[in-house]
């Protein structure tokens, strides 16, 4: 990707050098522009996403607490001697 490596530490041993670690990766711009474009990634595409999650998380959120306010309601009802609400609409 043609990017300044820190390479870490060269060991010589009696037989070959060895790179010891590497300790940090400078990449450019327009290396991980390209490294994106290879891999498929899409901003755009994934911007939409993750708009579309945080709206279905929200659509979830409500109908989770529509659900435990009905949920409430019915035994509110059943608890002041209503019967039971839900018997009443088999009839």
């Amino acid at each position: 990707m043609d990017a300044s490596i820190d390479r870490g530490v060269i060991q010589d041993t009696e037989t070959t050098a060895v790179i010891d670690s590497i300790d940090e990766l400078h990449l450019c711009e327009a290396c991980v522009r390209a490294a994106a474009e290879t891999l498929g990634f899409k901003p755009q595409l994934h911007t939409d996403q993750q708009q579309k999650i945080r709206r279905l998380e929200r659509e979830r959120d409500h109908w989770k607490d529509t659900s435990q306010r009905l949920r409430r309601e019915l035994d509110h009802q059943f608890d002041a001697g209503l019967g039971d609400p839900r018997a009443r609409r088999s009839r």
